[in-house]
């Protein structure tokens, strides 16, 4: 019995002796790196004797809510820096607490300061890629910068350019442009920190496509159907109007026309005078003034 009101008695000196952090002691203070994305906390107070006790310093995104899970063990040093804080607010409180063999009982928390730390502002700039030709594959890149990686983009306003998309975990545009203009794409990029978002107000245009030649791609050739009627066919790359021109030697020039666009030509000439020799010329154009022409020569019939 006498060993057991030893042992309540040593318990409760263990208790009264317990040090406990007045609300303004230990006072703790911090100042903050934010290129860094730290916090150094600094404390003092009166507790004696000094050496029979060690300190815990507590983080938590929310304030007054702190745990085991974020307690970093000081030893006896009254400062301590934590490292790779989060973006945002953080908090911090200190404990004192007795040193082995004591039981571990902590004292309560200290007064409460916080830090906020700021993330790089985020920028969005234009690709130096701003034209492109109509028909032609395109690549352009949003270049990001700042704020916490990966970002997303997107268009707020204005319309992308026909035939491209806006890749929006990269920021590339890219396609083959179908239209010809000036296009003014408003561009926006976020992050992973939720900084106020990146904006830009971007050009790009697209010159209409270069004119390719219109070609003769069979023909042409002239077929008798009998001692006065020929007929001559070809075929042109692109629709176009056909013409031809025939004649023989010393007599006027005639002329058959169609102006239907086409790819296939055929005109049959009737009336010629048979067993003569005849030279000819056809000719097609297309309805942006492009042209082609070819000659050959035929004979009639007997």
């Amino acid at each position: 019995m006498r060993d057991f009101f030893r042992w309540i008695v040593c318990l409760y000196l263990a208790l009264v002796t317990l040090p406990v952090l007045a609300v303004n002691r230990p006072t703790l203070i911090v100042t903050v790196d934010q290129s860094g994305r730290s916090a150094t906390l600094v404390w003092d107070d009166d507790i004696n004797p000094p050496e029979t006790i060690h300190y815990y310093a507590y983080h938590s995104m929310t304030s007054g809510v702190y745990s085991a899970a974020d307690r970093r063990d000081t030893g006896s040093n009254k400062t301590f820096t934590w490292d790779n804080l989060p973006f945002g607010t953080s908090y911090f409180v200190v404990t004192a607490a007795l040193l082995p063999p004591a039981p571990e009982l902590e004292s309560g928390y200290s007064n409460e300061v916080n830090v906020v730390i700021t993330a790089p502002t985020l920028i969005l700039n234009c690709s130096a890629i701003t034209q492109g030709t109509v028909g032609q594959a395109f690549n352009a890149t949003f270049l990001a910068s700042g704020g916490v990686p990966p970002y997303t983009f997107g268009s707020s306003s204005g319309i992308l350019p026909p035939g491209l998309t806006l890749d929006t975990s990269t920021g590339a545009l890219s396609g083959i442009p179908t239209m010809p203009g000036t296009y003014s794409v408003s561009g926006y990029v976020t992050d992973s920190a939720g900084s106020q978002p990146g904006t830009a107000n971007c050009t790009f245009t697209f010159l209409p496509a270069a004119p390719t030649s219109l070609n003769i791609t069979s023909g042409p050739v002239a077929s008798v159907i009998d001692r006065r009627t020929v007929r001559i066919a070809w075929t042109t790359s692109e629709p176009a109007d056909g013409s031809v021109s025939y004649w023989r030697q010393n007599y006027i020039i005639m002329n058959v026309a169609s102006l239907a666009l086409s790819t296939d030509h055929s005109f049959t000439l009737t009336g010629l005078q048979p067993n003569q020799s005849w030279q000819y010329i056809v000719r097609s154009q297309t309805a942006d003034e492009r042209q082609v022409s070819a000659g050959g020569s035929f004979s009639t019939g007997r």
